[in-house]
């Protein structure tokens, strides 16, 4: 009699292997749905973003008349030192005449826009009575009368425009000039000039020291906020990666579990037809025996 396809599994898979087996085969899928789950479980979770802190900003740059004064002193002893000291030639009444000089009016008038309220501040400490606010120089020639205009004073103007330079905004500007302002105050009236040009050195210095610290702190707030969000990438690239091989263990050990119970339901039914097969045939040739013990004749 030809057996079915149940049967031929029957006896080449069942027969031959223990219950054992397929109990280590469920456990196995089991365990692989957990983890599945749990690895699902973890790529589900948000993705924390490392929070980048700026490093504070140097405070801005303050000069005080003491800081004016030390540096001037250390300038005189290191030209005192060196001896590079040299006579500066006195500009003569001619040399005034051919001076070259912008109209008054217009600078003023440009300067109170720019140093505002600053500006009379200035003009009561710097008198012009004493100081130069307007270039001075003389023309250098030689024999043919071929030569060089030589500047001797740069003037106020000039050297105000050499401390603000480069600052935009009104309150850098203000800032600069209302601590000059303060030093000046601390020196005599007829002995401002050098600690005018000592203060925009000293300034100048530090303004750029400044101004570094912020760049560098801006490069480097930067670099760690390009490093966070690579990082922030890469965690939920990672993420995605589990998700997605959670999903299939998952799913895999779901799909074995399905197999491996449809496979033993078979293999039941199987089991249970075979058996109700045997019944039915027990049950015929009992009644055929008692149909033959009933009426013999007719055998």
């Amino acid at each position: 009699m030809k057996r079915s396809f149940l049967e031929l599994l029957e006896e080449k898979v069942l027969f031959r292997t223990s219950r054992f087996f397929f109990l280590i085969l469920a456990i196995t899928a089991l365990l692989g749905i957990c983890a599945g789950i749990v690895y699902l479980g973890s790529g589900l979770t948000p993705t924390a973003k490392e929070e980048v802190v700026k490093a504070p900003d140097p405070a801005p740059v303050t000069l005080a008349a003491s800081d004016i004064s030390d540096a001037i002193k250390v300038a005189r002893e290191e030209s005192n030192r060196s001896g590079s000291s040299s006579p500066r030639k006195s500009e003569s009444k001619s040399d005034r005449q051919t001076s070259r000089e912008t109209e008054a009016l217009s600078k003023r008038d440009l300067a109170r826009q720019k140093y505002g309220r600053w500006l009379d501040s200035l003009e009561t400490l710097l008198p012009a009575a004493i100081y130069s606010w307007e270039p001075k120089g003389y023309y250098d020639r030689n024999y043919w009368g071929q030569g060089n205009y030589v500047t001797t004073d740069a003037g106020i103007f000039k050297r105000l425009e050499s401390l603000t330079d480069g600052m935009s905004a009104a309150t850098d500007i203000s800032r600069a000039v209302g601590q000059l302002c303060t030093v000046l105050k601390a020196f005599p009236e007829n002995d401002r000039i050098e600690p005018l040009k000592t203060f925009i050195q000293v300034y100048r210095t530090k303004l750029a020291a400044y101004n570094r610290q912020l760049t560098e702190n801006d490069a480097l707030y930067n670099a760690q906020l390009a490093e966070a969000e690579a990082k922030y990438a890469a965690d939920q690239a990672l993420k995605k990666t589990r998700r997605y091989q959670g999903a299939l263990v998952a799913g895999s050990g779901l799909a074995s579990v399905a197999l491996l119970g449809i496979f033993l339901v078979l293999l039941s039914m199987q089991r249970n037809i075979r058996k109700l097969t045997h019944w039915t045939q027990e049950e015929e040739l009992i009644a055929f025996a008692k149909a033959q013990r009933q009426h013999p004749e007719d055998a």
